[in-house]
């Protein structure tokens, strides 16, 4: 048993954009609807009802939430992971707080807490939960800061898949929290683009006056071009050509030190809303070829590398869906060993990739604070290797 590569892909067609611009009459059917309008709707059903305000992009949805805890609550620090994408320093960063890093453990990518929990006063602390993979991180949390009444927690769902919240739904009190989407490329809800809050029950859009349309309306023309793009190249035999042409600005996550803010276009909107619309026969191939990586791994790779998934109990199920499978290449190897088998898997074309290429230390010097040592996160990023998940691995038998 082998995976090969399949047909297949993870944005959606084109025949799903034309479904989803007629299904986004049905939803909002009133003379204004629009597929924002119906996407709005469609993710508020996933957040029972809560109020929901779309945005640009996911760092922007960070960055407006941020800035309105320092405002209403006095929030003025952030803790999260080490290991993880360096637009969340940028959304912080702008926003006014500052970022304190906690280091991430290696055999489960889940953060460190000891630091936060040793804090006495948290009611000017968040925590950022990121859920890496689509590995929900609230089931790692300890009773004294799931329910504690003065530590503010923003569930990042940029890479839990599509509506679903899975662990989350049951063991994250959302009516206290804020959460935001992404509907950017690889995520759950594959997309060129935007992003989406979901509030507390306790805070309204009305009373946090969030500033939803400051920079420029995107260009419709621009996001048909980036979404004819990945389409191009969202096929793991061509991932090396992008990444041969920075240029074309795929896939890039860097830490800017000055946001730059838009409105979501309508183009982007009818994308995400194409693949949120197509999210059960997703996740089913998320799900079944997650598996496959994992019975693959398990005979071939025992003693040399972790599965974060397996570590964390995680079965197959369905609740808990990874967007890209992780594997921890062991620390007994040596650097050069673990450089041949990433060679190897890349020379593969089966859309093996990297991450994250440091910790937000590394990535973002001089805009974050270290609490302890940041080894684990450090020994991931020179050693993880996340395989895809989507329509392009079948199994070959």
């Amino acid at each position: 048993m082998k995976p090969r590569i399949a047909p297949a892909g993870n944005f959606p067609a084109r025949e799903s954009l034309s479904k989803a611009l007629r299904a986004a009459k049905q939803i909002d059917p009133s003379p204004d609807g629009t597929p924002q309008s119906a996407l709005l709707r469609s993710i508020a059903d996933c957040f029972d009802g809560r109020e929901v305000v779309l945005t640009s992009s996911a760092t922007e949805a960070l960055f407006l939430v941020f800035s309105e805890l320092k405002r209403l609550e006095g929030r003025n620090r952030i803790f999260l992971s080490a290991y993880n994408c360096p637009e969340l320093v940028t959304a912080a960063v702008n926003a006014g707080l500052a970022v304190h890093l906690l280091d991430t453990h290696e055999k489960t990518l889940e953060p460190d807490l000891r630091p936060l929990q040793q804090e006495r006063d948290l009611s000017d602390a968040v925590l950022v939960l990121t859920n890496l993979y689509g590995i929900p991180n609230s089931g790692a949390l300890p009773e004294s800061l799931l329910h504690s009444q003065n530590l503010r927690i923003v569930d990042d769902g940029a890479q839990l898949f599509g509506g679903r919240r899975g662990e989350n739904i049951q063991l994250l009190d959302r009516s206290l929290h804020f959460s935001v989407l992404s509907f950017g490329r690889g995520k759950g809800i594959c997309g060129v683009g935007g992003g989406a809050i979901g509030f507390p029950r306790n805070i309204s859009a009305e009373q946090s006056r969030l500033d939803q349309k400051a920079g420029p309306a995107r260009s419709e023309f621009k996001d048909r071009v980036r979404y004819a793009l990945a389409r191009l190249f969202e096929h793991p035999s061509r991932y090396a050509f992008p990444s041969s042409m920075p240029f074309l600005n795929i896939g890039d996550t860097v830490f800017h030190p000055e946001l730059q803010r838009g409105q979501l276009s309508q183009f982007q909107a009818l994308v995400a809303l194409a693949r949120f619309q197509e999210e059960a026969a997703a996740a089913s191939t998320f799900v079944r070829n997650a598996r496959l990586w994992h019975e693959i791994m398990r005979t071939v790779g025992r003693g040399v590398l972790e599965q974060p998934f397996a570590n964390r109990e995680f079965g197959f199920g369905g609740d808990v869906v990874p967007i890209r499978y992780p594997l921890i290449l062991s620390r007994a190897l040596d650097d050069q060993t673990v450089s041949a088998i990433r060679a190897g898997l890349f020379a593969s074309r089966l859309g093996m990739s990297g991450s994250y290429p440091g910790t937000l230390a590394d990535l973002c010097p001089g805009a974050v604070t270290v609490r302890g040592s940041l080894e684990g996160a450090s020994s991931i990023a020179n050693r993880v290797v996340t395989l895809p998940v989507h329509a392009y691995v079948s199994e070959d038998t």
